[in-house]
């Protein structure tokens, strides 16, 4: 009885901590969902600019690092290893100006997020009540819809 009570509050608490990632922009991106292709060309880097000319710069909260991972491989189809050397990769050959911000601190990539204009982070837990300077895209990361697992 006691073993089954601890795997359904594990469970649960999996769950709720699933439901809570998402994609978060500054408030003065313009966009207000993105695609899974959107998502995975911003990025892996493809994708430089919002529509209203501001350049992206990107933010991934790694601070818990099972979805971490698991964002990198359902959202890009790569795992963590071969991400961060494509980036360095793009950085070093001149295609892309900085690397991806890895931050291990929600509320420091909420900080991040809130002062630089035309920021996105993929955030593992947003919190309930979010800063006016942020705001939630509509995206198959908050639906958990990221595409086959490659």
């Amino acid at each position: 009885m006691r073993m089954t009570i601890a795997v359904c509050i594990l469970i649960l608490m999996c769950a709720s901590q699933v439901q809570g990632q998402t994609l978060l922009v500054n408030a003065q991106v313009e966009e207000t969902s993105l695609s899974h292709q959107d998502v995975k060309s911003i990025f892996l880097g493809t994708t430089s600019h919002w529509k209203n000319g501001l350049p992206i710069s990107l933010c991934i909260d790694t601070s818990n690092k099972e979805l971490f991972k698991s964002f990198i491989k359902n959202a890009m189809g790569k795992n963590v290893r071969s991400f961060k050397r494509l980036w360095s990769k793009r950085v070093f050959s001149g295609e892309s100006a900085a690397l991806p911000l890895l931050i291990n601190d929600s509320e420091r990539a909420l900080k991040y997020l809130s002062e630089k204009q035309g920021a996105v982070c993929y955030i593992g837990s947003v919190p309930e009540h979010l800063p006016k300077q942020l705001k939630p895209l509509n995206s198959p990361v908050d639906e958990s819809k990221l595409g086959p697992s490659f």
